[in-house]
Parts: structure tokens; sequence; C-alpha cells
């Protein structure tokens, strides 16, 4: 009788070898790289547009105030909306004055006027800063 040796089968594999182990590291730390400059320029991009969208809802608000200077005869001054933490500083300098056409069917004789003014604005919230300029059209009672 023979002694029967069990039979190794030599092309059958029981796990990973070191080269797949550091083969499938480096692809996984190379994706979490790219993910993580991904995720931080989106979260720049994203600061910088709420800085962007918190000015430009505030203008409205600071535009009138401008208007309701100027007409007060007021032509520069800074101010600030406490409640969205922007600050302002606006200049503004005449540029031309006409006079209203009026209708012959109107009574009143005075003449009437607007008047053009440049207005050089600068508005800051946190760390943004941004300059604009516009002409205001004011109308002379």
């Amino acid at each position: 009788m023979f002694l029967e040796l069990p039979k190794i089968n030599l092309k059958k594999q029981q796990g990973m070898t070191l080269i797949e182990v550091l083969v499938a590291a480096t692809i996984l730390f190379s994706f979490l790289v790219v993910m993580t400059q991904v995720m931080g320029t989106a979260s720049i991009s994203s600061d910088q547009a709420e800085k962007n969208i918190t000015i430009t809802l505030n203008m409205p608000f600071i535009v009138d105030e401008i208007e309701n200077n100027i007409n007060a005869g007021k032509f520069s001054s800074k101010g600030e909306l406490a409640m969205a933490e922007v600050s302002y500083q606006w200049r503004a300098s005449p540029q031309m004055r006409h006079s209203i056409w009026q209708s012959p069917l109107q009574t009143n004789t005075k003449k009437r006027y607007v008047s053009l003014y440049n207005v050089e604005l600068d508005v800051s919230y946190k760390t943004l800063q941004k300059t604009f300029s516009y002409v205001e059209v004011v109308s002379e009672k």
C-alpha cells in the first residue's frame, strides 16, 4: 500500500500580494488628495459667493440712502448696515444740469431741472471690498 500525500494546488491564491496592496493604497490616497483639493476649492468659492450675494442684496438700501443724501445736498458720506455687517463710503460729483421739458398745457411756469451726479461707491463686507461707479439722476423741485 502506498501512502498518498495531499495535493498542493500552487495556482490557488489565499490573499493579496504586497504589490497589489501598495497599488490599491496608492489609488486610494491619490483619490483622497484630489477630493480634498476639490472640497477646499469649493469651500473658498462658496465663501466668495456668500460675500458677493450679501453685497448685492444690500445695494438697493445703500443706493436709496445715497439718493436721499444727494437730495438733501450732501455729496459724500460713510455708512454701515448693521444687520448685514456691510459698510460703505461714497462720493458724488455733479456732472450736468438740464431743464425738463414742460407741456404748454401746464400752468406752472417755473422751470424744473434734473441733475446728473457721478457716484463712486466703495462697499465692504468681511474681507471683500468692491468699488462701483454709477450715475444718479436727481429731479430738483
